[in-house]
Formats: structure tokens, C-alpha cells, sequence
């Protein structure tokens, strides 16, 4: 008797500790779910998602023995101007590492070459990503734009990598051609004088430029370009007519030499500061 009464008491005890220990775990869960979520702020989200790309590049274990060996060989056929082939090898490195600066590079030319300027235009976007301080891809860029008819896109692409270096005349003349299109004369003329001053020797230049100054109404500049390029050119008849039709535009005998005639407008069109 005394047993049974023993056994039924740790029987009703163990019941007693199940039944809370259930309760207790109960609860625990409850105020799991319970919790606030916690919300990153997007500057940490963006930091963290390039530490993850970071990680994952390094994590990626680049064969680049056989990256290069392909880029060589892509390489090859873009300098046989065989393009069909050298863009098929380009994508074949990029699937290899699609962050290789020159294969993109070199892809964006053969779109350029190849009359796919949409398609240009997304591998330059992506390599100004990667790489935002690089002249060369905001030219290239300002060149798939400009022949999309995006002017104005082309204009900021061009005034971006000029910017970043302003020694290549090549893009000056580019953004003077854009602005040309706008109809942007000032902004036109500033951008083909620089790109004179770069090369002085770009006597076709002077015309152009005497031109837009003429639009603009700038005729002491327009005589003072005509009268440096007859410095370098004394005998060129075209040259003279067009400086005998701007003194008559600007009200100046055009009998009187190239040095005498008023410059009219003094101190206007401040165009090249």
C-alpha cells in the first residue's frame, strides 16, 4: 500500500513538471515571435551588399590563367577587325569574370563599330559604375548617345570626361559638335577653341569657328581668327572673302586691311574665358 501511495505521488509530481516545462516553452516562443523586426538602414544594406560582392569576387576563385588566355585570343581577332568573332570571345571572359574592365571595354567598341548603340550605351553605363573616374568610358558613352540622338545626354557624357581630362582635343571637338546640334553656339565655339589651343595646327578649325561667331554676331573675334589663320595662311583667297563679308556684317570698310578695320562690339561675348 505504502508503495502505491509513493509510486502515484512521483507520478502526479512528474505530471506537475511536465505540464509547466510545457507552459514555460510555450511562453519562450510566444515572445520570440513576439519581437520587433529590426530594420537596416539602406546606407548599411547598400555597404553590406558591395562587402558581399567583395567577398563573393574573392570567394569566386578566378582562373586568371584562363581569363587572360582568352582575353588574348579576343584581342587578336579585334585587332584583325574580325569582330564577329573577337565579340563572341570578349562575352566569353566576361562570363568568366563579368567585372573585366577591357573586355568590356573592347565589347563596347565592337557595338560602337557595329552600328549597336543601345547596346553601347549599357556597357559603357556599367563600366562607369565599376569605374567612375575614367574619361575614356564617359567618351565612349557621349559617343553611343550622340548616335542614339540623345544630345543632351551625349553633352553631359562629353563635359564628364572632359572634366576628368581636358587635354584630348578629340573630345572637345565632340562636345562642339553636340552643342553645334543644340544649337549651343557659345558653348559650341568655347569647345572648338580649346580643342585649337590644344592644336594649333587644326587650320580647318578657324573656319568653323569663325562661323559660329559670325551667328553669334562676335565680329572683332571672327576678323581676329580670320587674321591668325592669314598669318599662318598669307595667300589664302577663301579666307580673305570671308574676312572682307564680316567687315561689311560689322560695318567695317572692307578695303582696309586686315590689321586697320574698328573691331566693333569691344568688350561683348566674353566667349572664351
Amino acid at each position: 500500500m505504502i508503495w502505491f501511495l509513493i509510486f502515484i505521488c512521483l507520478v502526479s509530481l512528474l505530471s506537475i513538471f511536465f505540464k509547466n516545462y510545457r507552459k514555460d516553452l510555450s511562453n519562450k516562443k510566444l515572445r520570440v515571435f513576439a519581437n520587433k523586426p529590426v530594420f537596416e538602414p539602406i546606407s548599411k544594406l547598400i555597404n553590406q551588399g558591395q562587402q558581399r560582392r567583395e567577398e563573393g569576387i574573392k570567394r569566386r576563385n578566378l582562373d586568371y590563367k584562363r581569363i587572360n588566355n582568352t582575353f588574348d585570343r579576343a584581342d587578336l581577332f579585334y585587332a584583325q577587325d574580325n569582330f564577329k568573332e573577337a565579340e563572341k570571345t570578349f562575352v566569353e571572359v566576361l562570363t568568366l569574370n563579368p567585372e573585366h574592365l577591357d573586355a568590356n571595354n573592347k565589347l563596347g567598341l565592337i557595338y560602337l563599330k557595329t552600328d549597336r548603340f543601345s547596346k553601347a550605351e549599357a556597357v559603357f553605363k556599367q563600366l562607369i559604375t565599376l569605374e567612375p573616374r575614367n574619361p575614356v568610358y564617359y567618351s565612349n558613352l557621349g559617343l553611343a548617345f550622340y548616335n542614339q540622338k540623345k544630345l543632351l545626354e551625349a553633352k553631359d557624357a562629353y563635359d564628364k570626361s572632359i572634366i576628368l581630362d581636358a587635354k584630348k582635343p578629340n573630345r572637345l571637338l565632340s562636345l562642339g559638335k553636340v552643342c553645334e546640334d543644340l544649337k549651343y553656339w557659345k558653348p559650341a565655339i568655347n569647345a572648338y577653341s580649346k580643342a585649337l589651343e590644344l592644336n594649333p595646327k587644326n587650320f580647318d578649325l578657324y573656319f568653323v569657328i569663325t562661323d559660329l561667331l559670325i551667328r553669334v554676331k562676335a565680329f572683332d573675334e571672327a576678323m581676329a581668327f580670320i587674321n591668325t589663320y592669314l598669318d599662318h595662311n598669307p595667300y589664302d583667297e577663301k579666307a580673305k572673302d570671308i574676312l572682307r563679308q564680316i567687315k561689311i556684317q560689322a560695318g567695317t570698310s572692307p578695303l582696309l586691311g586686315s590689321k586697320d578695320g574698328n573691331l566693333l562690339q569691344k568688350g561683348q561675348n566674353q566667349l572664351f574665358e
